[in-house]
C-alpha cells in the first residue's frame, strides 16, 4: 500500500559515546603502572614458561613481567582511575590468575597492561578493565599500542615493523630481526 507517508525506517540504538576525560593521563599511568609493578613479583613457574619461550633474565626484568593471582591484593594502594584497579586502589579486578605484560609507548612510558591467563577459555590475553574504567588512553580514545627496540646495533633502519597484539610477539620479533622498531597493535581481546 501506499500511505503518502514516508516509510519508517529503524535505526540500531545509538551507544552512548564513552568518556574517556576520566582516564589518567599517559604520564599519571606510568607513575602507577610503576608503583603497581614495583609490588609485584614474578613466580617460579611464570619465570621458567618464559624462558622456555625464549626470553631471556635480562629481558624478563626489562620488560616488567609480573604475576598475579585471582583479584590480587596489593600492599600499597594505587590510583582506582587506572584500569584493573578496584575501587579504593587496594587490590585489582583480575579474574583468572596469570601473567601481567605491561605495554610501553616510543618514550618507555607505561600505557597499561594484558593479562596473559594461566589457563585460557577462549583467549589467552585480556585488556586490564574495571567498573567505568578502560584501558583506552584518554588522550586518544583508543587502546595502547606496544612499541619495542632492539638492543643491539640496527641492521636495517629503512623499515619499521608492524606485528599482531602487544604481548609477546613483537617483544621476540625484535629480538630476531634487528630493524628500526616493532610496533604491536591490538587485536581487541
Amino acid at each position: 500500500y501506499r500511505t503518502g507517508k514516508p516509510p519508517i525506517i529503524k535505526r540500531p540504538p545509538t551507544h552512548k559515546k564513552r568518556c574517556f576525560s576520566y582516564l589518567l593521563s599517559i604520564s599519571d599511568r606510568h607513575s602507577q603502572i610503576e608503583q603497581l609493578l614495583a609490588q609485584l613479583s614474578l613466580t617460579a613457574a611464570h619465570r621458567q614458561k618464559l624462558i622456555k619461550r625464549g626470553f631471556s633474565e635480562e629481558q624478563i626484568q626489562q620488560y616488567g613481567f609480573v604475576s598475579v593471582g585471582y583479584q590480587q591484593s596489593l600492599v600499597n594502594p594505587i590510583s582506582d582511575r587506572l584500569a584493573g584497579v578496584a575501587p579504593g586502589g587496594k587490590n585489582l579486578t583480575n579474574k583468572f590468575s596469570g601473567l601481567i605484560v605491561p605495554i610501553r609507548d616510543e618514550s618507555g612510558f607505561y600505557l597499561g597492561w594484558q593479562y596473559r591467563l594461566d589457563h585460557a577459555f577462549g583467549c589467552r590475553y585480556l585488556w586490564a578493565s574495571s567498573e567505568g574504567v578502560s584501558s583506552h588512553l584518554s588522550e586518544y580514545a583508543e587502546l595502547p599500542l606496544s612499541f619495542h627496540f632492539p638492543d643491539g646495533e640496527v641492521k636495517d633502519n629503512r623499515f619499521i615493523a608492524l606485528t599482531e597484539g602487544v604481548g609477546f610477539k613483537p617483544r621476540k620479533a625484535v629480538t630476531r630481526k634487528p630493524l628500526n622498531a616493532f610496533k604491536g597493535t591490538s587485536d581487541h581481546n
